[in-house]
């Protein structure tokens, strides 16, 4: 019977083309669209999942209290993870792992390499995060000082076909370190929040890194990250994080108003939760209410070619009536033609499900572009995406046939052989058919609605005032400065098309500013303000010329960096704030703001 109606669909489909083709190419879009969306969601939703001890990972985030106001930070003291290795009970591993970022690394004096994922971790780490090894041993390897563990594709690209254990490279952190290969392993997976390309050995007794993270002040970008036992007591664990805050950080503070903590985030949260800094150093994290929207998306365009299916077959069966008449007077009975037209349905389906698969193949590099992902899409090496793909086909086959299927079961034999159309009493369900044209315009209109307020933002976000000049600069990274900016500066200034030069550590609308403290009396003022800030030379508020409104610009005896060795009352920079500063402070009015100093978190004092 099967085989029957297989054939009997095929004989159909193959005679009404242009019919056929408007069904599969509807389909096929709809489903394509839908695959990449969920493609997406799953590529953000399967962050840091593969690690087997991902569901009793934490990551412990800092936490500073202020009055009612509260801060969040995913990195952590550098002192912290051996603190609480010695000092908290109820822990199976404890470890951290600190980002060393962009550094140039040396091969051989000709051959250079900028390294921007470079991960300072201890053989804990191992304990925490799956790395698959193909050659050496990991354990040995981080267990040993100035140590290093590549990725394939690292270990590729620094010593190409070589066996690169053994062999030594050299990178600089205030001053120069040489470190051996003793491991490689395969490249990550790109849905992780730490995408390590170079592993290198820390040991709490050697120099590396040291002098730059050594207090409890201090956050750099280290996370300290913790593996509990199964049903563990978090509010027991949370209560011994915050007596070491109270005993290393809180003490010293001599701010009532102000005071450090900890809060323990889920490692499957740090992808989704931004309120704590990010996801991390290298990976921003993402809000999960777009993973909804985007969802919504999908689903709508998904349920749009589906109405579209059922509209266009429905109409189709006008023009069957009489082969239901006949069929059924020979004795066909309602579910062998609901069979048969569900055939019909699931063939077409399977058909539009090749085709849009064919579809997100083609487009994915496309979105992986745009988005800046790695998003895979490889059947033969996830069965169970195949699997998932199938039953999705089969359910959208069932639900885009069953009811085209069920109205033409239901025409009267009778009926539709003396006038070759359905009958009057067979409409009964025409309300359902009115009622998926009327879903089908509204999701449509709503679907035009969301492209055209989508567009009205980007282009909102492209012709805004943003308060300083954006045209015409170009701004460079400087990864390893090693103190040649006015040689740099001086091979720019040869360049005739140049018109001018600026030095700083971020242009205006970057997400690279410093955060700290600020407060406009003294450093025990309780009336603390986040601030961001940017370290410029002299021409960096003219070449952005930003707006004036009182005082002066500043120039360059205003521009230099403090010493820590002169007394508190000497640090003093020159700095230009904005309005909204001013007012948060306090300060009456602008010119009331001129010349009064403001303090930082770090101890020194600016004046306005």
């Amino acid at each position: 019977m099967i085989i029957h109606n297989m054939r009997l669909a095929f004989r159909h489909l193959s005679r009404q083309k242009l019919n056929t083709s408007l069904h599969i190419i509807g389909l096929s879009i709809g489903m394509s669209v839908c695959l990449l969306i969920a493609l997406f969601i799953r590529y953000e939703l399967s962050f840091d999942a593969y690690h087997d001890k991902s569901d009793r990972t934490y990551r412990v985030v800092s936490k500073w209290i202020y009055g009612e106001k509260q801060d969040f930070h995913f990195s952590t003291p550098f002192p912290l993870a051996n603190t609480i290795r010695n000092e908290v009970s109820g822990l199976e591993h404890v470890s951290f792992a600190h980002p060393v970022y962009t550094k140039v690394v040396e091969i051989t004096p000709q051959k250079r390499f900028l390294e921007d994922h470079i991960l300072a971790v201890e053989p804990e780490f191992l304990e925490l995060f799956n790395l698959d090894v193909t050659k050496g041993d990991l354990y040995k390897t981080l267990r040993q000082p100035y140590q290093a563990v590549l990725t394939e594709s690292t270990a590729q690209k620094f010593f190409g076909k070589e066996d690169p254990i053994g062999k030594t490279f050299r990178f600089t952190v205030d001053k120069e370190f040489d470190f051996t290969v003793g491991a490689i392993v395969k490249d990550l997976p790109p849905n992780t929040h730490l995408p390590a390309s170079i592993f290198v050995s820390y040991s709490y007794s050697e120099n590396f890194l040291r002098p730059n993270l050594d207090g409890w002040t201090y956050v750099s970008g280290t996370e300290t990250l913790i593996v509990v036992p199964v049903n563990p007591k978090l509010t027991n664990i949370k209560a011994q994080l915050t007596a070491i805050a109270d005993k290393y950080i809180n003490k010293d503070q001599g701010e009532p108003n102000f005071r450090s903590d900890f809060e323990l985030q889920p490692l499957n949260n740090v992808h989704f939760n931004e309120s704590y800094g990010g996801g991390g150093g290298w990976v921003p994290s993402i809000s999960a209410s777009w993973l909804w929207f985007f969802a919504v998306i999908g689903l709508a365009v998904l349920v749009l070619a589906c109405i579209n299916f059922m509209n266009l077959s429905t109409a189709q069966a006008l023009t069957r009536a009489k082969e239901v008449g006949v069929r059924k007077s020979i004795g066909a009975g309602k579910f062998n033609l609901m069979l048969q037209f569900l055939s019909e349905a699931w063939i077409l389906t399977f058909l539009s499900g090749i085709i849009a698969i064919a579809l997100a193949q083609l487009f994915l590099p496309s979105i992986n572009t745009l988005l800046d992902k790695n998003i895979s899409f490889d059947l033969m090496q996830s069965p169970k995406l195949l699997s998932m793909l199938l039953v999705s086909i089969t359910a959208i086959g069932l639900l885009a046939g069953i009811y085209p299927a069920w109205i033409i079961a239901r025409f009267n034999p009778t009926t539709t052989m003396k006038v070759g159309t359905m009958a009057s009493a067979d409409l009964s369900s025409n309300w359902l058919r009115k009622g998926l044209v009327v879903i089908q315009f509204t999701i449509s209109v709503g679907l035009l609605m969301i492209l055209l307020l989508i567009g009205r933002q980007v282009d909102f976000l492209r012709s805004k005032n943003l308060g300083f000049n954006k045209d015409n600069i170009i701004n460079v990274e400087i990864k390893s400065r090693a103190n040649k900016e006015l040689v740099f500066k001086n091979e720019l200034n040869k360049i005739a098309q140049i018109k001018d030069i600026s030095f700083a550590t971020a242009t205006p609308s970057s997400e690279g500013h410093w955060g700290t403290i600020m407060n406009r009396n003294n450093r025990e003022d309780p009336t603390r303000k986040d601030v961001t800030l940017i370290f410029g030379d002299e021409r960096f508020c003219k070449m952005y010329d930003l707006n004036l409104i009182t005082g002066r610009l500043l120039e360059a005896s205003d521009t230099n960096y403090i010493s820590r060795t002169l007394p508190e009352e000497k640090q003093m920079m020159k700095a230009v704030v904005n309005e909204k500063l001013i007012h948060e402070l306090g300060f009456k009015s602008n010119e009331a703001a001129l010349g009064e100093h403001i303090y930082l978190d770090w101890l020194e004092q600016w004046p306005c």
